[in-house]
This record gives C-alpha cells, sequence and structure tokens, in this order.
C-alpha cells in the first residue's frame, strides 16, 4: 500500500483476491450485494471492504461530509482522488469468529442501498 502511496496514490484499496475462506452462504450473500448495489448505480469495487489507505487530502475531503452515518465503501471512491488496488490473501480465522452476524450484514446492504443508492428502487 505504501507503494502505492509512494507512487501518487491518494487511496489505496485492499481488494481480497479470493473468498476461500468465507462459507458457501457469505460468498452468495456477499455477490448478491455487490450485484444489487451496482444495479442501483452505487460504485463499489468487489471485495472490498474497509481495508484502505487514504493520504491527509483525501481524508481531510472525506471529512468535509457532515453526515454521522457515511456508506464509507461507496463514498470512498466517489471522492474522486487517484487510487489504486492492492490485492490481498486473507488468511482463514484461527480461534474465533466474524463479528459480522447476519443481521449486520443486512443493515449494512440497507444502509448502502439507502444512503448512497441514486434510484428509488430495484431495477
Amino acid at each position: 500500500m505504501l507503494d502505492a502511496y509512494r507512487r501518487g496514490a491518494e487511496i489505496v484499496f485492499g481488494v481480497r483476491e479470493r473468498r476461500d475462506s468465507d462459507t458457501w452462504f457469505k460468498r452468495r450473500s456477499a455477490r448478491a450485494y455487490y450485484a444489487l448495489l451496482h444495479r442501483l448505480g452505487v460504485d463499489l469495487l468487489q471485495d472490498h471492504a474497509d481495508y484502505r489507505l487514504m493520504s491527509r487530502k483525501a481524508l481531510t475531503a472525506l471529512t468535509s461530509y457532515g453526515e454521522g452515518n457515511l456508506f464509507l465503501r461507496g463514498l470512498v471512491r466517489d471522492l474522486g482522488f487517484r487510487s489504486e488496488i492492492m490485492l490481498y490473501d486473507r488468511a482463514a480465522r484461527c480461534e474465533d469468529e466474524s463479528k459480522y452476524s447476519l443481521g449486520k450484514m443486512l443493515w449494512l446492504g440497507i444502509e448502502g442501498r439507502t444512503s448512497f443508492s441514486v434510484r428509488p428502487g430495484p431495477g
């Protein structure tokens, strides 16, 4: 990420190369989530969550948004700064399980749809 930043990227997105460590349900629901938001006009990077490096300039632009509940996965891409993608492999969890329950995943999907989509409904 630092190499990309040194080359001039203001934002470096960490994107999973594979989802092998996820359950079948998690892979399918993630694919459906990205497809739905794409249909609604949200510019998301497939398999990017919240792993990113941002320059001070990009962070300053982000803090100019006055909302308290920001959908960062869509908003950071929309800032318009030069960006790069860094692919990475996420190791399987050793001991614990994700704290992202089904309910939390559904809420994130609703947040993305209602706070960042440009269309009023599906389709």
